[in-house]
C-alpha cells in the first residue's frame, strides 16, 4: 500500500530505507512525510519490520518532537551504544527543527523526505489556512456520497487534523468524531487510539471535561492493546488534567503519578520533570503549599540538570504562585522575575505574559495598584497579538480588579463586562461565575443594590452547575451581603444561614467562619448583641485554629463595635488593641484602616482625648493610602473633636475646616450639616 501512494523517486528511497533497516546497524534515521495518512502507513512498514533492533519515535506533535530531540541529544551516545535503529519518524514541521539542530542532523545516517503522491493528498497540510479547511468541509458534505470508504477517509482526516492545528475546535472535534465512525471497521489500534485521543483534546479546549475524560479512556484502551507505553504515559497525564480542571484532585493526583512511574521506567527525564511540576499544581490547588514547592524542587533538579531551561522557568513560576498563594508577596515576586528573566532569554512570549500577569496579581495584593495596573496591561497586549481568548479574558478581570481598588468603578464594570463576554463565548463556566461575582461587587459599590442581586442569582445558578459547594455558600454569602446593605435583614439572614449549613456539611473551616462573620454583623445590626457576640466569638475560634491573623483582626474589631454599641467602652478598647497588634505584623496597613478608627473612638469614648488623637493621626495616613474619601472626612472630622475637647483651638479649627471643604467637595452632605450646626453657628 505504502509503494502505491510515493512517487518513483521516492519508491527507490523506501527500498533505500529497507536496505539500511535489513542491515541492522546500530545508527539514527530521520524520516519525514507531509500528510496524515501517509504518517500512518508509515508506522504500519515500521512496525512490520520492528522488533528488538528498533527503536521507533513516532513523532507528529511539535512539543513532543522538541522534547524526545532534547532528551536523545542529552543520552545519545548510551543509546547508540545498544547497536539499536532509532527512527524518528516527522512532519515537514518536524524536518525543519532537526534541520535546526545541526549537531544532530549532520549525525544522521538516513534522511529523506516522503510526499503523498495519491491525488487526494498531494497538498501539504501545513499550507491549509482557516478559510481552506471551512471550504474543504463544504465541499467533502457535497461531495462524500461520490467518495470511497478509503476517500472519505482521507478527506475526513485531512479537514479534522488541519482544523484541529489551526486552533479550529469545534470543526475538528466533528470531523475527528466522523473519523471514529469510519476507521470503526479497521481494528487499527494505532488510528483508533490517535483519534479518540484528538477528540477528548478537542472536548477540552471547549471546556467539556466529562466528555473529554471519557474518550482518553477510549484511547487509552488502545494504547495498551497496542502496549504503547510513551502513549499510555501521556493518557495518565492528560486524565490528570481533566480531573484537576473537574476539581477531583485526588483522580488528578492517581492519574499524575501513574504517568511519574511510567515515564521514570521509559527514562523521559523531561516527561517526568513535568510530571513532578503538575503533581506539584495539585497541591497548590489543596493549598498545600510547602508539599507543591516539594514537587516543584524535584522538577526543577531535573531541569538544571538536562538544561531544560524553559522547564527551569515554569517551574520558578509555579514556585512564585505557591509563595503568592501562601502570602508571601516578596518572596513571589522574587521567583516571578527569576522566571521573566528564564522565559525573556528563550523569547517564550506566551510565557512572559503569563509570569508578568502573575507580578501583577502579587502587586495587587501589596496595594500598589499602579504596578499591578501596569504589568497586567502588558499580559494582555501579549495575549491579544497571539489572540489568546482564554488569557484575555483572564486579563480584562484582572485590569477590572485594580480599577475597582482605584475607585474606578465604570473602568472596573467595562472590564469586567469585557472578559464576562469572552468567558461566555468560550463557555468558561468557572470565569463566568468569577466575572459575574466582581460585577456584583462593583455595582454594590455603587449602590446599584437590585443590579448586583440580579447578577448574584445568576451567580448562584452557575455555582451549582459547577457542582461546586464552596461557591454556593459564596453565592449565598454574597447575596445575603446586599440584602443586608438593603436593611433586608431577615432575607439575609435566610442566605447566611443557608451558607452556614451547607459549609458545616461541607466541614469547610474557612466558609464557616465567613458565614459566622456575616451572622454577626446582621445581628449587631438589629442590636441582637448576645446572637452577635456568639457568633463573632465563633469565627475568632475557628481562625486562630486556621492561624489566619489577618482574618482575627478584624473579627476582633466586630467584637469591640458589639461592646461599643453596648457602650462597654473600656472590653472595646481592650478587644480593638488585641486587633491593633495583630495588624502590627503587616507591611501595608492600609486595608486596615478601620481598625485604627475605631479604636481612637474608643479612646474618644473614654474621655482620652491625646490617646484618641494619635490613634486618629495613624488611621488618616493609611486611610488615605486607601483613596476613601468617606473615611478621611470621617477622620478628619473625630481629629477636630478630639482637639476641641483638649482646648487646642488652633488645631480643632484647622482640622473642622479640612472636614468641611472636603465633605462639600464629595457632597458628604449629613457631615457639612453637623459642622455647620455643631462647630460653625
Amino acid at each position: 500500500m505504502l509503494n502505491k501512494i510515493l512517487s518513483p523517486k521516492d519508491q527507490l528511497k523506501l527500498n533505500k530505507l529497507n536496505s539500511f533497516l535489513e542491515a541492522h546497524n546500530g545508527s539514527i534515521y530521520l524520516v519525514s512525510v507531509d500528510t496524515q495518512k501517509l504518517y500512518e502507513l508509515f508506522i504500519q512498514f515500521l512496525k512490520d519490520r520492528v522488533n528488538d533492533t528498533f527503536v521507533v519515535y513516532k513523532l507528529y506533535k511539535k512539543e513532543a518532537l522538541i522534547k524526545t530531540i532534547s532528551q536523545f541529544q542529552l543520552k545519545r551516545d548510551a543509546l547508540l551504544s545498544d547497536n539499536k535503529i532509532h527512527i524518528f519518524l516527522v512532519d515537514r514541521e518536524g524536518w525543519d527543527i532537526f534541520v535546526n539542530r545541526g549537531d544532530i542532523f549532520s549525525t544522521i545516517d538516513f534522511k529523506e523526505k516522503f510526499q503523498d503522491n495519491s491525488p487526494a493528498t498531494t497538498i501539504e497540510s501545513d499550507y491549509f489556512d482557516t478559510k481552506e479547511i471551512y471550504e474543504m468541509a463544504e465541499s467533502y458534505e457535497h461531495n462524500y456520497q461520490s467518495l470511497s470508504n478509503q476517500e472519505q477517509r482521507d478527506a475526513v482526516r485531512e479537514i479534522a487534523f488541519n482544523a484541529h492545528r489551526l486552533m479550529q475546535h469545534e470543526l475538528s472535534l466533528k470531523y475527528f468524531l466522523l473519523l471514529s465512525k469510519l476507521i470503526k471497521e479497521l481494528e487499527d489500534n494505532v488510528l483508533i487510539g490517535m483519534t479518540y485521543y484528538f477528540i477528548a483534546g478537542n472536548y477540552c479546549n471547549l471546556n467539556q471535561y466529562t466528555k473529554g475524560e471519557s474518550f482518553y479512556y477510549k484511547a487509552l484502551e488502545c494504547y495498551i492493546k497496542d502496549n504503547n507505553q510513551e502513549d499510555i504515559a501521556t493518557i495518565y497525564d492528560e486524565l490528570g488534567y481533566v480531573y484537576k480542571m473537574l476539581n477531583d484532585f485526588s483522580k488528578a493526583e492517581i492519574y499524575y503519578k501513574k504517568s511519574l512511574e511510567l515515564n521514570k521506567k521509559l527514562g523521559f527525564y523531561d516527561d517526568v520533570a513535568e510530571n513532578y511540576r503538575h503533581i506539584g499544581i495539585i497541591y497548590s490547588e489543596r493549598g498545600e503549599y510547602q508539599e507543591a514547592v516539594n514537587y516543584f524542587l524535584k522538577s526543577q533538579e531535573i531541569c538544571i540538570k538536562y538544561q531544560n531551561s524553559v522547564g527551569m522557568a515554569d517551574n520558578l513560576n509555579n514556585i512564585g504562585l505557591a509563595y503568592y498563594l501562601s502570602g508571601y508577596f516578596i518572596e513571589s515576586l522574587k521567583h516571578f522575575n527569576q522566571a521573566l528573566e528564564l522565559y525573556d532569554k528563550n523569547q517564550n512570549v506566551v510565557e512572559i505574559a503569563s509570569v508578568v500577569g502573575n507580578i501583577g496579581m502579587a502587586y495587587y495584593d501589596m496595594a500598589d495598584w499602579d504596578k499591578a495596573l501596569e504589568n497586567h496591561k502588558k499580559a494582555l497586549v501579549i495575549y491579544k497579538e497571539f489572540n489568546i481568548k482564554e488569557n484575555i479574558a483572564k486579563s480584562y478581570g484582572n485590569i477590572g480588579l485594580v480599577y475597582f481598588k482605584l475607585h474606578k468603578n465604570d473602568k472596573a464594570i467595562e472590564f469586567f463586562e469585557k472578559g464576562l463576554e469572552l468567558h461566555q463565548e468560550l463557555n468558561d463556566k468557572l470565569n463566568i461565575y468569577m466575572d459575574y461575582n466582581n460585577l456584583a461587587l462593583a455595582y454594590m459599590k455603587e449602590e446599584s443594590y437590585d443590579k448586583a442581586i440580579d447578577i448574584l442569582e445568576d451567580v448562584l445558578s452557575y455555582s451549582k452547575s459547577l457542582n461546586s459547594p464552596q461557591k454556593e455558600v459564596t453565592g449565598y454569602l454574597n447575596l445575603g451581603g446586599v440584602y443586608l446593605k438593603k436593611d433586608d435583614f431577615k432575607r439575609a439572614l435566610d442566605y447566611f444561614i443557608k451558607a452556614m449549613n451547607i459549609s458545616e456539611d461541607e466541614n469547610s473551616d474557612l466558609l464557616l467562619a465567613r458565614c459566622h462573620h456575616n451572622l454577626a454583623q446582621t445581628y449587631l445590626l438589629q442590636k441582637e448583641f448576645n446572637n452577635a457576640l456568639y457568633h463573632i466569638e465563633e469565627a475568632i475560634e475557628i481562625n486562630e485554629f486556621l492561624d489566619n491573623i489577618e482574618s482575627q483582626a478584624f473579627e476582633y474589631k466586630i467584637k469591640g463595635q458589639i461592646y461599643t454599641e453596648q457602650e462597654k467602652y473600656e472590653e472595646a478598647l481592650k478587644v480593638f488593641n488585641i486587633s491593633m497588634k495583630m495588624i502590627e505584623a503587616f507591611d501595608d496597613k492600609s486595608e486596615f484602616f478601620g481598625i485604627y478608627y475605631v479604636t481612637g473612638t474608643a479612646y474618644q469614648n473614654l474621655g482620652r482625648y491625646n490617646e484618641s488623637i494619635e490613634i486618629f493621626k495613624k488611621a488618616l495616613i493609611h486611610i488615605e493610602e486607601n483613596n476613601n474619601d468617606i473615611a478621611i472626612v470621617d477622620t478628619l472630622m473625630s481629629l477636630g473633636i478630639s482637639f476641641l475637647h483638649i482646648g487646642d483651638d488652633k488645631n480643632a479649627t484647622e482640622y473642622l475646616s479640612a472636614t468641611y471643604e472636603m465633605a462639600k467637595e464629595i457632597g458628604y452632605d449629613e457631615v457639612l450639616k453637623m459642622v455647620e450646626r455643631e462647630f460653625m453657628g
